[in-house]
């Protein structure tokens, strides 16, 4: 074999050789790529738990504005569900944000915000819903980037049993 005819320095030489290669070939291709989907594993959870804090602030904001709820029953008046959704919308800020208004039937409408605060949504949902019983009867809810902001699609229903 080669390595038999190779002097003793010549095999040290080799020996050291491969010893340095397989290191190498070790930390590039194992270790590297460890440590490297444990950094994204770390950003990913970090990402996650963000994502659950908002989660919970949310929730407990949405059980408070439950809790202030008060019942003023308007439903049953003559005024059509469009009319008092575009009227009590221009009357917050919430009229200068896009949206898009679209009647379903006379009791559900469908109302879409390309972006707009969680928190000021929250607060017209229970306006809407303790000065005239117009509830929600679907909502798609997606989180943007900028903070409190969310992409909305819901549908409202006039409460008729009150």
């Amino acid at each position: 074999m080669i390595f038999g005819q190779l002097s003793p320095r010549e095999r040290h030489i080799l020996f050291l050789g491969i010893v340095i290669g397989a290191s190498l070939f070790v930390y590039a291709f194992l270790w590297i790529p460890l440590v490297n989907s444990r950094t994204t594993l770390d950003t990913k959870i970090i990402a996650q738990e963000a994502n659950l804090q908002w989660m919970q602030q949310a929730a407990q904001e949405i059980q408070q504005l439950r809790g202030q709820s008060t019942t003023v029953a308007v439903a049953k008046s003559a005024v059509s569900l469009l009319t008092v959704i575009d009227n009590s919308n221009s009357q917050t800020w919430l009229a200068t944000t896009p949206k898009r208004i679209e009647p379903k039937t006379e009791e559900e409408i469908l109302v879409e915000f390309e972006q707009v605060s969680f928190t000021a949504l929250m607060r017209w949902l229970v306006e809407l819903y303790n000065r005239y019983q117009i509830q929600v009867g679907a909502m798609s809810v997606e989180r943007l980037d900028a903070n409190d902001n969310v992409k909305v699609r819901v549908t409202l229903v006039k409460n008729l049993n009150f």
